[in-house]
């Protein structure tokens, strides 16, 4: 079960109840460990540009529950929804032998290649409207059997493993998504990893 609330003078505040002033929202998911039980949920409902706190709570057919997972903080994206930004886009940043390649499965037919090293490609005038923690999904490729991207985002940097094909095929488009901390306004999302190789990178959605 998948529980969000939002407090709008208190954002990013885990709730229990409801009040006039906060009130909670409820979805709910059945996570089960058989084969065809679902893992993730859709909520709608919510708020464009504003903080909400999730916590999971697992149910078996006997109608008992765990205990309430760990919060997790997330900003839904201004209105209009989420937005793309083409790593292959003219006012991106590459440096070292970073380069412009073809790729028929990802978006625009265009990925940035040979990462790492010296080598990284920066997408500049990636917007957040408010300050938050935002789901941020790269689209990238990667043929070998798996590398690890080195993400700075929000004046932080972390390692984020990525995992790949192990065929040599570097046309197949991918997909992972992790959260980010933005203050509201401009940012510029770099990919590298200075001491290995990295995967190609595809786009951005945020």
């Amino acid at each position: 079960m998948v529980r969000p609330s939002a407090c709008p003078a208190r954002e990013n505040t885990a709730r229990t109840g409801s009040s006039p002033a906060c009130a909670s929202r409820t979805a709910s998911v059945i996570v089960s460990s058989g084969s065809t039980g679902r893992t993730s949920a859709t909520v709608t409902g919510l708020t464009p540009a504003t903080g909400y706190t999730f916590t999971v709570t697992a149910h078996d057919a006997k109608g008992r529950h765990s205990a309430p997972g760990k919060q997790v903080p997330v900003t839904t994206p201004a209105p209009g929804g989420r937005v793309t930004y083409e790593a292959e886009a003219p006012a991106n940043t590459l440096t070292g032998n970073a380069s412009i390649t073809d790729c028929p499965a990802c978006s625009g037919g265009k990925e940035i290649g040979n990462l790492g090293g010296d080598s990284s490609v920066a997408i500049n005038h990636v917007t957040a409207p408010k300050d938050g923690t935002y789901l941020l999904t790269l689209g990238y490729a990667d043929g070998s059997s798996g590398r690890t991207a080195v993400v700075t985002a929000g004046g932080s940097s972390f390692q984020l493993p990525l995992p790949g094909g192990n065929d040599n095929n570097w046309g197949v488009a991918r997909s992972v998504t992790v959260p980010v901390h933005l203050k509201a306004g401009d940012h510029t999302v770099t990919f590298g990893n200075p001491a290995d190789y990295a995967s190609d990178v595809d786009r951005v959605t945020v």
